[in-house]
């Protein structure tokens, strides 16, 4: 038997096998195992490389794996082991016993409706086009010009609607949506209550120095160093935006504000960016570190939703005086500018 502990220490000395069926292993498994199924691995032990240690891995560890030991054992393995807590006790129980292609049992529409029930609310559309607004600079701005009236259909019960005109596109914005858990949640409700385009646009700190903050990215993919995009993809390293959305924006933001297109780290933890983890995002060809994105964009993959995100790169992480600095109108007025392209090319 290997223990987990074992295996992290000295991960290059093991050959992992993962000896679960097709939809266990694509479900979920080991870091690096290489799927070959309990039955087939008589056949298939001549594709253990030479000077590894073969190691067996099942669900829960002891079951399938032992039995794959013992296949190993009589093929001239004798150090075959099997890993101990198998496939559950390597992975976070984040990613444990998560099924996603299930229909959830609770559903946005079934809170919307009892939301409505409560407040004795009509059920009433939102805009076709909605934002995100995470810092909630723009919904404060919006309001203190008298631009933005309240969406009195949405029944939410965290969050309030603000409804604008942006160059003749009807708008409905939620601020202070901060984290990959809550935009995702109103991400559901949104669409849930007749929204057919979600953009995000989101403060975040600077990684890979692409020149002085303020400037925008539109997030063509985003690490996954969250929770929540667990839920509804597989595990993976990036979400990617939705390809379509992304080709209809080509050339959107010329002589505008700075926009590029480039990768970010979404992080539950803004506050455990360590030096060491800064250091490996910049070796990904990480541009800016944020807390949304990666979950939204696999909610919108897995819904089949277009939502389209954008990280406001307006500080570096405090790392100087004078930082967190985002410009005209708390860096309102370029948001606008760049959201109203979006609406005109997507919208």
């Amino acid at each position: 038997m290997l223990t987990l502990a074992a295996l992290a220490g000295a991960p290059t000395r093991f050959h992992l096998i993962d000896v679960r069926d097709a939809n266990d292993y694509a479900a979920a498994h080991v870091t690096g195992a290489v799927h070959i199924p309990l039955a087939d691995l008589e056949a298939r032990a001549g594709e253990i490389p030479a000077g590894t240690t073969p190691v067996t891995i099942c669900g829960k560890g002891g079951g399938r794996s032992a039995e794959g030991v013992d296949i190993l054992n009589r093929l001239g393995h004798p150090h075959a082991l099997w890993l101990e807590g198998g496939t559950n006790g390597w992975l976070a129980p984040i990613l444990a016993d998560k099924h996603h292609d299930a229909p959830s049992a609770f559903t946005p529409e079934s809170l919307l409706r009892e939301a409505r029930r409560q407040k004795g609310a009509e059920a009433v559309a939102v805009p076709k086009v909605c934002l995100l607004d995470p810092d909630g600079d723009i919904v404060r701005q919006l309001c203190a010009e008298g631009r933005a009236r309240r969406h009195d259909g949405w029944v939410c019960y965290h969050t309030e609607m603000w409804v604008f005109d942006l160059e003749g596109h009807e708008i409905g914005v939620v601020g202070c949506a901060v984290g990959a858990s809550f935009a995702v949640l109103v991400a559901e409700e949104m669409f849930a209550s007749g929204c057919e385009l979600l953009i995000s646009v989101t403060s975040s700190g600077q990684i890979s120095p692409e020149g002085t903050p303020p400037y925008f990215i539109l997030i063509d993919r985003a690490w996954r160093d969250e929770g929540t995009s667990y839920h509804y993809l597989p595990p993976s390293d990036w979400s990617a935006a939705p390809e379509q959305l992304l080709s209809r924006l080509d050339g959107a933001f010329e002589d505008g504000p700075r926009v590029l297109i480039g990768a970010t780290w979404t992080t539950d933890a803004p506050f455990r960016e360590t030096e060491a983890a800064i250091a490996a995002a910049r070796s990904r060809g990480i541009l800016a570190v944020e807390m949304e994105a990666a979950a939204l964009y696999a909610f919108a993959r897995a819904r089949d939703q277009d939502v389209i995100c954008l990280a406001h790169v307006t500080n570096q992480m405090g790392t100087i005086e004078g930082d967190f600095e985002k410009g005209e109108a708390n860096g309102t007025a370029d948001a606008l500018a760049v959201v109203s392209r979006i609406a005109a090319g997507l919208g």
